[in-house]
């Protein structure tokens, strides 16, 4: 099949958006489809990474085309403007998660799937509008979805039929014993988390937990120079909380098979941009770093929302904890870190749920499946 995937992601670039639709590409492209990835350009792009395969850990089996070639002010949206004249081409399927991509092609009558992450009249009128259109236009091939949530709102608020929409959670890699393991102190407990520090992803809770568990050592992998400098502004010589900085993808597995519990604390609100107008997407959310998690076979500790539990399943597969009371992730992490046969059954129940369910390859083929029937 030839498939070409539109992205709105800036590639490569710090967010988990690029490494959602890299990994997409990867696994259709392994699958044996002709995979093409059009991408945008822009100033959000990191400019100093060589090779973009090698920065998100995936194989050279697909096509990657951008434009414009080289960053501007402006360019994403000349990019979004000009698609209609470079992205329509002889392809078997065209898959989006953008919303530009797929009012073109409701406009000029062609047939497209697109992947929904949250609703888009909660992020301004004109996205509003545009998203009614291209519902009315009815063009939309099959539409995918990463919650229930989400489902449920096209259904509520567009009457889109529900055999017409799929739910697929995000995912991970498998691991194998190819990739290294990031040296640290034995003997010790290590608690790690990596991914952004924007707001809500939790990191006040960690900064919190490392002035409680002084015998713990926290660790974070992830966010800018800006946050990175401004958290170590306020952390105590007290404290064991250590800050590794951004690693680029491919090398965190390193760092999460390290790590003796994983923790993912977020908050009922969360958001995925600096600005006071991003979207909480707490209610819609699948978040990459829990089947990233699951897939390094080490015990999760979470906050008990919704969407996660959709995935794992308190005491069971995760150790699930109210957002907002710091003593019962105190309590998780002192039992998981005194009772290893626990830690042991969570990590496995986790382990075996994702190999079950969350691959990028089993997420693939299912969407392939769902779209072909």
């Amino acid at each position: 099949m030839r498939i070409l995937y539109i992205s709105d992601s800036s590639i490569p670039s710090y967010s988990a958006n690029g490494i959602h639709v890299m990994k997409m590409c990867q696994a259709w492209g392994e699958q044996g489809h002709a995979v093409t990835l059009l991408a945008k350009k822009t100033n959000a792009c990191l400019d100093n990474v060589e090779d973009i395969f090698s920065f998100y850990g995936v194989t050279k089996c697909f096509e990657i085309k951008f434009f414009p070639s080289k960053p501007f002010s402006g360019s994403g949206r000349v990019y979004n403007l000009l698609l209609p004249f470079f992205s329509f081409g002889n392809f078997d399927l065209v898959y989006t998660r953008a919303i530009y991509p797929a009012f073109w092609y409701s406009l000029f009558g062609k047939p497209i799937s697109f992947e929904i992450h949250e609703p888009f009249d909660t992020k301004s009128k004109w996205l509003a509008n545009l998203f009614r259109f291209i519902v009315k236009r009815e063009v939309v091939k099959k539409w995918v979805v990463i919650s229930s949530p989400i489902k449920n709102y096209l259904i509520e608020s567009f009457n889109i039929p529900q055999s017409e929409i799929l739910v697929a959670h995000d995912g991970a890699d498998e691991v194998d014993d190819s990739h290294g393991v990031f040296g640290l102190a034995p003997n010790e407990i290590h608690v790690g988390y990596v991914g952004s520090l924007l707001k809500g992803k939790g990191m006040d809770l960690i900064f919190e937990l490392s002035k409680v568990l002084s015998n713990v050592n926290f660790h974070v992998v992830g966010g800018t120079e800006e946050q990175l400098l401004d958290w170590k502004n306020r952390t105590l010589p007290s404290q064991e909380l250590v800050f590794h900085g951004f690693i680029e993808h491919a090398r965190t597995v390193e760092y999460l098979k390290a790590f003796d519990i994983l923790i993912a604390p977020y908050k009922t609100e969360v958001f995925v941009k600096e600005e006071s107008n991003s979207n909480n997407i707490a209610k819609w959310m699948s978040p990459l770093k829990i089947f990233e998690y699951m897939a390094v076979q080490k015990p999760i500790i979470t906050s008990d929302l919704e969407v996660i539990r959709e995935v794992l399943k308190n005491n069971e597969s995760a150790i699930l904890c109210n957002p907002d009371n710091l003593q019962e992730w105190v309590n998780a992490i002192n039992l998981l870190s005194s009772n290893p046969l626990e830690a042991s059954k969570i990590a496995e129940n986790a382990y075996r749920t994702f190999t079950n369910e969350f691959t990028w390859s089993k997420r693939a083929k299912n969407i392939l499946n769902f779209i072909d029937r």
